[in-house]
């Protein structure tokens, strides 16, 4: 876990405002990198959300 968050915050250091806009994949040409960074945020704000679902229903009505 630790390494992957290191490469992740060198690679974001390293790209650029242009860089969002480069379309990094052959078979999704209309897919930009900045498209896949807002599908990824929705992505995990949505996993967030059902841990904290499940979280409640184990805790129970009560609490």
């Amino acid at each position: 876990y630790d390494a992957v968050r290191v490469e992740t915050y060198k690679f974001l250091d390293s790209i650029s405002e242009a860089d969002l806009a480069v379309r990094p994949h052959p078979r999704r040409p209309e897919y930009s990198l900045a498209n896949m960074f807002s599908h990824l945020l929705v992505e995990e704000s949505q996993h967030v959300g059902h841990v904290a679902y499940i979280r409640g229903i184990q805790r129970g009505i009560e609490e």
